[in-house]
């Protein structure tokens, strides 16, 4: 059964919370997104968190920075309202819905941000759009200000990223195993994650594809601070220009 509203749809955004466990260091990758994200030295840093889902990222970095301000984005409803029980009344946290393959929400123009983050979200953005997203991105940030994205990847030779894809089938089968005690077939766990991957749209690129892509956004510095399998975190500086 296909997701005719990608990760709009309340069925998809239901699995989420199973398909997390599935996902090589997302512990990792959120505790370095997050304490990065913090050492941000403004006195009330702001960060906008783009593909929010239920808030997982903005809760470790308010941990981190209470003083911060957040502000959550995503197009799911139902994650949206998940973000909204997590954070009920909290005065620091805003939270708005928007598809980001349509750039990031008008109501943020002329906002500034120490840092944007997003987790495991940009590969549901179509390639076309990714550009254009990373420019919008560039003009909320404030100088030095830092976009950190963990994301899923795929390798950059196509031996390499189908070997990699495989790798993660037969840990997804050891881990469903051990976390679990669930035993599956190797070859159903791949063709399921083949139908999921169509029916939401997810089109991972390689950490140099979204290295490019940044650069070509305009960003000058882009680093890999982080590659588990098909998992990354990548980190891009707003670096200063008085005449930019």
């Amino acid at each position: 059964m296909s997701e005719p509203d990608g990760w709009s749809s309340p069925r998809a955004a239901q699995r989420l919370r199973v398909q997390s466990d599935m996902v090589p260091g997302r512990s990792e990758v959120l505790a370095l997104i997050a304490t990065l994200a913090a050492a941000c030295l403004s006195p009330r840093p702001a960060f906008l968190d783009l593909g929010c889902g239920s808030g997982d990222v903005t809760a470790e970095i308010l941990k981190r920075r209470p003083d911060a301000v957040a502000t959550l984005v995503d197009v799911s409803d139902e994650m949206l309202k998940r973000a909204g029980r997590r954070f009920p009344d909290d005065g620091r946290v805003r939270i708005l819905k928007q598809d980001l393959n349509a750039g990031i929400p008008d109501a943020l123009a002329g906002s500034r941000f120490d840092a944007v983050v997003s987790c495991f979200a940009f590969h549901h953005v179509e390639p076309r759009n990714r550009v254009p997203l990373y420019e919008q991105i560039r003009g909320v940030l404030g100088p030095d200000g830092l976009l950190i994205n963990g994301d899923r990847v795929r390798g950059e030779a196509p031996a390499i990223g189908a070997w990699e894809f495989d790798y993660w089938i037969e840990w997804m089968a050891s881990r469903a195993r051990e976390r679990f005690g669930i035993t599956r077939d190797p070859a159903a766990i791949r063709r399921r994650q083949i139908e999921m991957d169509v029916e939401l749209g997810d089109q991972p690129g390689s950490i140099w594809a979204m290295r490019d892509d940044l650069q070509r956004a305009g960003f000058a510095h882009v680093d890999c601070l982080y590659k588990n399998q098909i998992t990354a975190v990548i980190v891009a500086v707003n670096q200063s220009n008085p005449g930019g």
